[in-house]
């Protein structure tokens, strides 16, 4: 198994194609920085697979590797056998994180900062080791 970069694509068009941009801490980052394999990919990935788990476990073909040199201290594999239902709830999860954080009025436009995401996922998954960033 290995990282996708089909999805990173993926992702990064949909949010370029929705006018939003991320940062990190105050640092502005380029969408395909923002969705890197090594970067924000494996966020939306455990997000999704948060999803997943509310619908009877449905598989989507990542494993997770937590305390990593990632950004945010947690690695991703991902197998071939769900592609296609990995991406859509991906973008399920892309979306959701976008449209609720464009709603909150500190947001700065239409930049949203990927450590909100991190923070949220970090309550939800004890699991997951927190990494300075």
């Amino acid at each position: 198994m290995t990282i996708s970069n089909t999805d990173s694509a993926t992702l990064s068009k949909i949010a370029d194609s929705m006018g939003v941009s991320f940062s990190l801490n105050g640092i502005l980052l380029t969408n395909e920085e923002a969705f890197a394999p090594d970067g924000g990919l494996p966020l939306f990935y455990l997000a999704a697979h948060d999803i997943c788990g509310e619908l009877n476990n449905m598989p989507i073909g990542v494993e997770f590797e937590y305390g990593t040199q990632d950004l945010f201290g947690v690695g991703a594999s991902v197998s071939d056998s769900a592609q296609s239902v990995r991406l859509l709830v991906c973008t399920d999860a892309l979306v959701e994180f976008i449209d609720s954080e464009l709603m909150k009025a500190e947001n700065n436009g239409r930049v949203i900062d990927l450590s909100v995401l991190h923070a949220r996922l970090i309550r939800e998954n004890p699991n997951m080791a927190r990494m300075e960033f």
